[in-house]
């Protein structure tokens, strides 16, 4: 991993801040966000937010097929309920579907009629999640 050593302001009272390659990401299976479900995540909930300075996605949630519109109707109320500041601006809340390796701004908008997840049954361990995904990899 390639990381940037960057001395604050030449403070010598201050620890340095290290800064990590921007290729690095994390790689994990998402779940779900409805407690004990822990189907997959294909959903995410969120709505664009910006102070004009800069922009990114408010994050509301993640969600299996089956918790998709639980997910979205408390995202849509917890977005009517926010206050924003002079200056802020948030916008609709919009379901996006997740694809590996992409980051939240180049997520696809998911359509209605995105068919079921076949994902019945969580995952129980590392193990399990790496046999599906073999058999997911031999499918294609």
């Amino acid at each position: 991993m390639n990381t940037t050593t960057v001395p604050p302001h030449s403070m010598s009272a201050i620890p340095t801040v290290r800064v990590v390659d921007e290729t690095f990401r994390f790689e994990y299976p998402p779940l779900c966000s409805v407690p004990d479900c822990g189907r997959l995540a294909l959903y995410k909930a969120g709505a664009t937010w910006s102070d004009g300075s800069q922009r990114e996605l408010k994050h509301y949630g993640l969600a299996c097929r089956l918790h998709r519109d639980d997910l979205m109707a408390r995202a849509a109320a917890s977005r009517r309920a926010l206050r924003v500041s002079e200056g802020e601006y948030v916008g609709p809340v919009v379901l996006r579907r997740l694809v590996a390796g992409l980051r939240d701004a180049e997520l696809p908008i998911a359509e209605e009629d995105d068919p079921l997840d076949l994902n019945p049954a969580p995952p129980k361990t590392t193990r399990d999640l790496d046999q599906a995904e073999r058999e997911g990899d031999s499918k294609t």
